[in-house]
C-alpha cells in the first residue's frame, strides 16, 4: 500500500487502509486477526506484570514510610523523655542548693 502511494500522509494512508480492510474478505483478514489476538494477550500479560509490579513498590514504599515515621517517633519520644529527665535533674539540684 505504501509502495503504490509513496506520498501519502499518515491519515490519507489510515483512509486508504481501512477502505481496503472493508473489502477483504474474512479469511483473508485471519491471519491478521490472529496475529493481533496474539500480540493483544502478550501485551496484557506484560501490562499486568507492570500493574503487579508497580503496586508491589508502592506497597514497599508505604512500609518503608510508615518505619520511617515511627523511628522518627521513637527519637522524639526518647528526646522528649531525656529532656524531662534532664530538668527533673536540674530542679533536684536545684533544690538541694537552695533549700
Amino acid at each position: 500500500m505504501k509502495k503504490a502511494n509513496p506520498e501519502a500522509g499518515f491519515k490519507e494512508m489510515s483512509n486508504l487502509l481501512a477502505t481496503k480492510w472493508k473489502t477483504i474478505t474474512a479469511e483473508e483478514k485471519k491471519p491478521y486477526e490472529e496475529k493481533y489476538q496474539t500480540e493483544k494477550e502478550a501485551y496484557l500479560k506484560i501490562v499486568g506484570h507492570e500493574k503487579r509490579e508497580h503496586e508491589a513498590m508502592r506497597l514497599l514504599e508505604d512500609e518503608h514510610k510508615k518505619k520511617t515515621a515511627m523511628e522518627l517517633l521513637d527519637q522524639y519520644l526518647q528526646f522528649i523523655q531525656e529532656a524531662e529527665k534532664d530538668t527533673k535533674k536540674s530542679k533536684d539540684q536545684k533544690c538541694i542548693g537552695d533549700c
